[in-house]
């Protein structure tokens, strides 16, 4: 079985997508392009097995498990810091 550990930029992307709802301002605030940040949501949610964001014509919402997986990932890259 593969392990899948995602890279610290894209868990950096995850947060900064869920705190803006948006993956345009979220590009720009992580330094990104946007099909860059569309990306690296794709990979994490094959490797996490979850839909982790509802696009809509507004902007993204978290699912439960992207929301789930938010909380969690502040928290880690803030003990990082």
């Amino acid at each position: 079985m593969h392990e899948f550990l995602p890279n610290l930029r894209h868990l950096d992307v995850l947060r900064a997508v869920a705190r803006l709802g948006s993956v345009t301002a979220a590009a720009r605030e992580v330094h990104l392009s946007q099909p860059a940040v569309t990306q690296a949501l794709a990979a994490m949610e094959h490797g996490f097995g979850a839909t982790l964001f509802v696009r809509t014509s507004r902007g993204v919402v978290p699912t439960p498990a992207g929301g789930a997986c938010a909380v969690r990932v502040g928290r880690a890259l803030e003990q990082l810091r």
